[in-house]
């Protein structure tokens, strides 16, 4: 699986459809699916507990890009091995220690995959992999923005189960402060829906 995000550093426009996405292969190297989620523009404006603007929190932004197929396609991680390949050196080490240091949000964030893997018996190696440096990788950054998306990426997503996120995942878009039982909600959320 390979993921990435995009954010919206300060001083910089709003662009419509900025957000993450990510392509899933078995081991022949087949797609098993692809996803997009697109960020609202006032998710990015807000502030962290620090006064970050969300737009500028790559760690955090990137490590919901790895979360959201967990969400979305939990029976392809059941019972298996994942390499899963980003390209900030962030979230693999916060993924290596388990929390990312001075992010508590990404913290959660990267608590409710640890969770959401341990549920579904899966194990997960992170790896980092430099931006646009395969095919892969190309596609998860096309598929970050609208703009940048060919008409095969579009037809790619659209053939795919959509990348429908939890009522709680939502509900912490619209208002993300640090709240450790969003990766408790996160994991029910899966264990319903699997």
């Amino acid at each position: 699986m390979t993921t990435d995000a995009a954010g919206l550093p300060g001083g910089h426009s709003w662009k419509e459809g900025t957000g993450c996405g990510g392509v899933a292969l078995n081991e022949n190297g087949t797609i098993q699916f692809a996803f997009r989620h697109v960020w609202s523009e006032s998710f990015l404006e807000k502030l962290d507990e620090k006064g970050t603007r969300f737009g500028d929190k790559t760690t955090c932004l990137e490590t919901i890009g790895l979360l959201i197929p967990f969400l979305t396609h939990p029976e392809f991680f059941k019972n298996s091995t994942v390499v899963m390949k980003v390209d900030c050196l962030g979230v693999v080490f916060g993924m290596w220690n388990k929390h990312a240091t001075g992010d508590k949000s990404a913290s959660v964030l990267i608590r409710a995959v640890n969770l959401i893997c341990a549920f579904l018996s899966c194990k997960i190696h992170v790896e980092h992999l430099p931006r646009k440096s395969d095919w892969d990788s190309d596609l998860a950054d096309r598929l970050t923005r609208s703009a940048t998306m060919t008409r095969n990426d579009v037809k790619l997503v659209n053939s795919c189960k959509e990348a429908c996120i939890p009522a709680c995942l939502a509900s912490w878009f619209r208002n993300p402060l640090v709240d450790w039982s969003l990766a408790d909600n996160l994991l029910k959320y899966v264990m319903k829906s699997s």
